[in-house]
């Protein structure tokens, strides 16, 4: 099925097709020429690595018009009354959200094992290190620096704010690792919400409102994700 979607999708953006997203009208990329509000743009963090392992260029923005989204990177995207959601599940684990046509925000977890598919007898399954954790050591050049974090109801888990070079903001939440091998109970994972606008970003973390204001008032912030 999401084959299905996917392959719809891509010929229909190719072939310059009418995409209605929960009712908004868009069409495909031929189109975008007609004058319109303008937005600041920013990539998507990592983007970049995302495109050299598919090896293409297919690279999104942040406030980026959702009909120029390649259908061959679109794993899930809910249809609802015949209609396109506001949300899409992409490659590489990220999930975009799109209410007015606009990618407003994209989602994404970083983790540090991989479960490999295969199971020892009286071990449980195998893991190995993720590759694409390596992410972490680059977030204050793919995320900019942190400008407030505190800890999440005083346990161990932590959020930090950063800010971009580009105008984007970036909220960083340490998460419990989803899998992990029985020697390393205590594997942190990443989840990284970005966006252009703090409106868009707190309703999805009510705690960027918070953090942002923080930053504006020039609070020190330590940085929470571990580099190593």
């Amino acid at each position: 099925m999401r084959a299905v979607i996917a392959k719809t999708l891509q010929s229909a953006f190719l072939a310059g097709a009418v995409i209605t997203l929960s009712g908004v009208i868009l069409t495909a990329a031929p189109a975008l020429a007609q004058k319109g509000p303008r937005h600041p743009t920013a990539p998507i963090p990592f983007e970049q690595e995302r495109a050299r392992d598919r090896g293409d260029r297919a690279m999104l923005l942040l406030n980026e018009d959702a009909s120029r989204i390649p259908g061959h990177r679109i794993v899930e995207l809910p249809i609802i009354n015949g209609k396109m959601g506001e949300h899409a599940k992409l490659d590489d684990n990220v999930e975009i959200f799109f209410p007015f046509g606009r990618i407003l925000t994209a989602t994404t977890e970083i983790h540090k094992y991989r479960p490999t598919g295969v199971k020892t007898e009286g071990m449980g399954p195998e893991f190995l290190p993720d590759p694409r954790y390596n992410r972490v050591k680059n977030f204050d050049r793919a995320l900019g620096a942190v400008c407030a974090s505190e800890r999440v109801d005083g346990g161990p888990y932590k959020v930090e704010l950063r800010r971009g070079s580009d105008q984007s903001l970036s909220l960083v939440r340490s998460i419990p690792a989803e899998n992990k091998p029985a020697n390393d109970e205590d594997a942190v994972s990443y989840r990284v919400v970005s966006s252009m606008d703090i409106r868009h970003l707190s309703r999805q973390e009510p705690e960027a409102d918070r953090l942002y204001r923080r930053c504006l008032q020039g609070s020190d912030a330590q940085r929470i994700s571990q580099k190593d």
